[in-house]
C-alpha cells in the first residue's frame, strides 16, 4: 500500500488536484477512491502523515467493471447482473452497461465469454442476453466481457463468478433426431409458398421476421449464418427461443449452415440448435424437391467425396419435375466476399441433372443471376442463383460488376428483406421485397423437367404397380414389366414412400392409375 503525506501541501495543488479527479474520474468507480483521497488530503491539514489504505495498481477496484480513459474520457464496462459470487440456475438474464463518450461507444459491440470461451455478441444497446446455464457444466465458471469500441479498440474484461447448479451434473445430451419439415400441400391449383433469406441472426431487428411473417409462409429456408460465431447461447437469443426473431418459423423451418457457424472445423451451435440435422439432406414438397448442402466443407466438394457422392445419387434417384437446392456460400458473387471456387463440381453436377435454383447468402445484399449453365455460361437450361444475405445484419455494397447478374440490390437504404417464392408443379414466380413492402424484384422461371418435356418409362430392371389412388395400399390395377412406357398425366401428392409423397398420374393404353414417381424414369424427349 501506498502512504500519502500532507505535510505542507499547498492548499492550491489540493485544489488542482480535486479538479483533475473529476475532470478524469467522474465516469469511473475510481472517482468514489480519489475524492475520499483528496476530501482526506484537506481534512488533514498540517497532520504529520495520513494514511489511505488503496488499491495495488495492478488490480482493479472491483473485478465486475473495467475502466479505460482516451483523448475523449473515461469509459466504463461494468457487468449489472447476474451478482459476483451468486449461484444460478435455468434461463439467466445477463446484463452489461458501458459508458462513456457517445463518439467511442456509439456502435461498439460486447464480447462476452465463459471461462474464457466465447458465448456471445451483442450488437447494440441496452446489453443484455439469456444466458441457458443448463447448456453447460455445474460449477464455478468466470463470466467476462470486453467492448470493442467503433474504432476497433478493445476494453479489458470486467468479469464475475457465478456457480451454475442446474440438475444436470454434465451437458444434457442432445439426442434428438432432425426430421425435415414436410408441408401439408396446398389445395389443388394453389401455388406452395416460400420464403427465404440469410445472414439475419445477430439481434439487431426484428424487420425481416416481422415482414416474412406477414406471408405466412408454408416453409421457412435460413440460408445460414447466427452471429457472431453461431455458439447455442447465440442461437437461443439471435435465432429465437419461441417466439422471437427469426424462431417464430423454427418449426417450419429447414436449415443449412454458414460459415459463421463454425470455429476450428465445428459448428456445435447450429446442430444442436436444430437436433443433429445431417451435413447434407433432402425432401419433398409440393413437386419439389429440395437438397440442403453444406457449403463449408471443403473437403467433401468434388467426385469420390461423400458429400459429391451422396449428391449425385440423390440426383440420380429425383423424379421431382423441380429442383431446388440451397447452401450459404454462392458459386459466383459480385459482393466482397467473391465467388466460391470450391462449390464449382457441385455446381456442374446439379446443372447436369436439371436441378432449377439454387439458394445462398454469405453476401450481405441481392443478388439474382441469369440462368448458366455448369461453366457459368448463361444459358436457358443451366441454373439460376439468387443471393439472399439481406436479413439483418448490415448491407454490404458490391465490389465488381458482372453482365450476368440480372438484378442487383446494396443500398443500404432499402435493401433489408427476404426472397418470397410460390411453387407450382412446373414452375415458380419470385418477389424480392424489402422491409417496407417494396417488391424490388419479381419474375417466373419454368422447371427444366416439367412433364411436358419429358418421355417416362418403367426402369429396365425393376416392374411398378399401378393403382387407382397415389398409395400404396389401393388397389392394384396391373403391374407394368421393365422398360414399359407410360404416358404421365400429372403429379400429384400421396403417400410418402421412400420419402417421397410424389406421385404421377398416368395412362397406359386403356388404363388410368398411379404410380409413386420413385418407379419411373425421365427423359427428356428429342426436339
Amino acid at each position: 500500500m501506498r502512504q500519502i503525506n500532507s505535510n505542507g501541501i499547498p492548499k492550491q495543488l489540493i485544489v488542482k488536484l480535486l479538479r483533475y479527479f473529476f475532470s478524469n474520474f467522474q465516469n469511473s468507480r475510481d472517482f468514489c477512491v480519489c475524492i475520499t483521497v483528496a476530501a482526506t488530503l484537506v481534512l488533514a491539514g498540517g497532520s504529520p502523515v495520513v494514511q489511505a489504505q488503496l488499491i495495488p495498481e495492478s488490480q482493479p477496484l472491483d473485478s465486475s467493471c473495467t475502466t479505460m480513459g482516451n483523448a475523449s474520457g473515461a469509459i466504463t464496462l461494468c457487468i449489472e447482473s447476474p451478482s459476483n459470487n451468486s449461484t444460478v440456475s435455468g434461463v439467466v438474464t445477463v446484463k452489461a452497461v458501458l459508458s462513456g463518450p457517445q463518439a467511442d461507444i456509439r456502435r461498439a459491440k460486447l464480447i462476452f465469454a465463459l471461462n474464457k470461451v466465447g458465448v456471445l455478441t451483442d450488437y447494440l444497446f441496452p446489453y443484455t442476453f439469456e444466458l441457458p446455464t443448463d447448456h453447460f457444466p455445474n460449477g464455478v465458471k468466470t463470466l467476462s466481457v470486453i467492448a470493442e469500441l467503433n474504432d476497433g479498440t478493445k476494453t479489458n474484461p470486467a468479469s464475475i463468478d457465478v456457480r451454475i447448479n442446474n440438475n444436470n451434473p454434465t451437458v444434457p445430451d442432445k439426442a434428438e433426431s432432425f426430421t425435415p419439415y414436410t408441408a401439408t400441400p396446398p389445395p389443388l391449383g394453389q401455388p406452395f409458398v416460400l420464403a427465404a433469406v440469410g445472414d439475419g441472426a445477430s439481434g439487431e431487428s426484428t424487420s425481416v421476421p416481422d415482414l416474412i411473417a406477414s406471408w405466412n409462409p408454408g416453409m421457412f429456408l435460413y440460408l445460414g449464418d447466427v452471429y457472431e460465431d453461431g455458439t447455442f447461447t447465440e442461437f437461443y437469443n439471435w435465432y429465437g427461443s419461441g417466439a422471437n426473431y427469426f424462431s417464430r418459423f423454427q418449426s417450419i423451418t429447414n436449415p443449412t449452415v454458414g460459415n459463421h457457424e463454425y470455429t476450428n472445423g465445428v459448428a456445435p451451435g447450429y446442430f444442436e440448435y436444430w437436433n443433429n440435422p445431417p451435413q447434407y439432406y433432402s425432401f419433398d414438397i409440393a413437386g419439389w424437391h429440395f437438397i440442403s448442402l453444406n457449403s463449408n466443407l471443403p473437403r467433401q466438394m468434388n467426385p469420390g467425396t461423400p458429400q459429391y457422392y451422396w449428391l449425385a445419387q440423390d440426383l440420380a434417384k429425383n423424379a421431382s419435375q423441380c429442383t431446388l437446392a440451397y447452401f450459404h456460400e454462392p458459386r459466383y458473387s459480385i459482393g466482397s466476399e467473391g465467388d466460391t471456387p470450391r462449390v464449382a463440381a457441385i455446381w456442374r453436377l446439379l446443372v447436369q441433372h436439371q436441378a432449377d435454383i439454387i439458394l445462398t447468402g454469405h453476401d450481405h445484399n441481392y443478388q439474382r443471376w441469369e440462368s448458366l449453365d455448369g461453366s457459368g455460361n448463361p444459358d436457358l437450361e443451366g441454373i439460376t442463383q439468387f443471393i439472399v444475405g439481406s436479413g439483418g445484419h448490415g448491407i454490404r455494397p458490391f465490389v465488381k460488376s458482372d453482365a450476368r447478374v440480372v438484378k442487383g440490390l446494396d443500398s443500404v437504404d432499402d435493401t433489408y428483406g427476404a426472397l418470397r417464392l410460390e411453387l407450382y408443379s412446373d414452375r415458380m414466380t419470385f418477389e424480392y421485397i424489402n422491409i417496407y413492402g417494396v417488391i424490388l424484384d419479381s419474375g417466373e422461371i419454368p422447371c427444366h423437367r416439367a412433364i411436358s418435356q419429358l418421355i417416362f418409362h418403367v426402369p429396365s430392371r425393376s416392374t411398378a404397380n399401378v393403382r387407382d389412388c397415389p398409395a400404396t395400399n389401393c388397389k392394384r390395377i396391373t403391374t407394368l414389366s421393365p422398360g414399359t412406357e407410360v404416358t404421365v398425366l400429372n403429379q400429384v401428392t400421396g403417400e410418402v414412400v421412400s420419402g417421397s409423397a410424389a406421385w404421377f398420374e398416368v395412362s397406359i393404353g386403356d388404363l388410368h392409375g398411379f404410380i409413386h414417381s420413385s418407379l419411373l424414369i425421365g427423359t427428356p424427349k428429342q426436339h
